[in-house]
């Protein structure tokens, strides 16, 4: 960990200014080297040329070990060395390299701790100036400090600007890292987003859909009772009616026309409140005198329609009674199914829902299936959903069992079995 804390984390750009220098450099102190140097020319050729496959094994070694501190502080400082003896037979500290020579430094500048940095530089200062003072005819070093001045001055400023340019350069590394991952996070979010209000909406149109279905099977229950009431009222106004007609004309002979007329003014009224009565139930005529039972009607239309709004088939078969459970059983068993069919959808993925609901006299029998992933799959069970819960709950409190079943790529299974109220009641008693 402290070895990678040397060590840049994004050095390929900075890599890549360090080679350009490299070449750049070695080509024009070459070019100077050859104007200039009074050497021979094959003298002059070698030397470029060894420059040259050094460069070029340097570059390749340090794009190697750019990410191994020890390594590349080997290779920093066994270059510098190296630079340092090619002074010597180049003119020392006037020589056209001694700008080449800077490369290990901007290296170590660039990819090694600070005091690594500074302890190249003034070693490569330092030899310079040894090589000047004892191999070359400078006796004087005052004369040696005062006449490159200038050299040691850009050395200075050139490893400082190298330092400052590779640190300003990791932060902004850092920033846009920073950035990176921030991006990351708000496109991760933005997906959670859009996947749960999808979802929201989705329960909202499987909520919006029972509500509609709910109410109109709850209207459909009150017109049914209003009805029964109304019919129950009107034969009984209807039978007193006729009942009072043949008792009037038994006794219409014996009545005097004062006791008729009162007779004939209350057969009117009961008449009146009759048709009036009948005119109200026209209105509200039950779907019960016509044969249907309401609350199936309103799940197989539910079910046609939730089958057409999803594009998938729903396969049921619905034998027995209505009559046989409760207002509150069917309320249950109609939100059951709904939420079964829901999670078959959304969760499950299938495409085909088999529902047989077998309305007995003594139980209710549910029993739903359809083709998608498997309940498995999309339910930890340890970590059951609110719907299932619910569902479960909703058949524990009639004393029902419920079940449910699923394999990945095998589809879920619900069986659920509630007691008739007939035999709830049995078992209180015998509780």
């Amino acid at each position: 960990m402290r070895q990678a804390s040397l060590i840049r984390k994004n050095p390929s750009s900075i890599m890549d200014l360090g080679i350009l220098y490299r070449v750049t450099s070695l080509l024009l102190t070459s070019l100077f080297f050859f104007l200039g140097s009074a050497s021979s020319f094959v003298f002059k050729l070698g030397l470029v040329v060894t420059l040259g496959i050094a460069a070029w094994i340097i570059i390749d070694l340090q794009k190697r070990y750019i990410k191994n501190t020890k390594i590349l502080q080997a290779i920093v400082l066994t270059e510098t060395i190296g630079l340092t003896l090619l002074l010597i037979p180049t003119g020392g500290i006037s020589s056209p390299f001694i700008w080449y020579a800077l490369n290990p430094v901007l290296v170590a500048a660039c990819f090694l701790t600070p005091l690594f940095c500074w302890g190249a530089l003034i070693f490569y200062l330092g030899s310079a100036t040894f090589i000047a003072y004892r191999l070359i005819d400078i006796n004087n070093i005052v004369m040696i400090f005062e006449g490159k001045s200038y050299f040691y001055l850009v050395c200075l400023l050139t490893t400082l600007l190298a330092r400052l340019f590779s640190r300003l350069t990791t932060e902004l590394n850092s920033k846009a890292a920073l950035l990176n991952r921030q991006q990351d996070e708000l496109i991760q979010a933005n997906e959670k987003l859009t996947e749960t209000n999808q979802k929201y909406q989705e329960t909202l149109e499987q909520i919006m859909l029972e509500r509609i279905y709910m109410d109109q099977m709850i209207i459909s229950e009150e017109q049914n009772r209003i009805a029964n009431e109304i019919h129950d009222s009107v034969s009984q106004r209807l039978f007193g009616i006729v009942y009072s007609l043949h008792s009037l004309q038994a006794k219409s002979n014996s009545m005097t026309r004062e006791e008729l007329n009162k007779e004939y003014q209350f057969l009117s009224q009961s008449a009146n409140t009759t048709i009036k009565e009948l005119r109200g139930a026209i209105y509200r005529l039950s779907s019960v005198k016509k044969g249907e039972q309401p609350f199936l009607l309103r799940l197989k239309k539910y079910l046609d329609e939730y089958a057409r709004l999803n594009d998938i088939r729903i396969d049921y078969r619905i034998t027995g009674d209505e009559f046989f459970i409760s207002n509150e059983q069917k309320e249950a068993l109609y939100r059951i199914i709904c939420e079964a069919c829901g999670n078959a959808v959304r969760h499950g993925k299938c495409t085909i829902v088999d529902l047989k609901l077998s309305l007995l006299d003594e139980k209710t029998v549910v029993f739903i299936q359809d083709d998608g992933i498997g309940i498995s799959s999309y339910v930890d069970k340890k970590e059951q959903g609110i719907g299932l819960i619910n569902m479960q709950n909703s058949v524990s409190s009639f004393n029902g069992t419920f079940s449910i079943e699923g394999m990945l790529g095998s589809g879920t299974t619900i069986i659920i079995e509630i007691p008739s109220t007939k035999i709830m009641k049995k078992q209180e008693v015998a509780g």
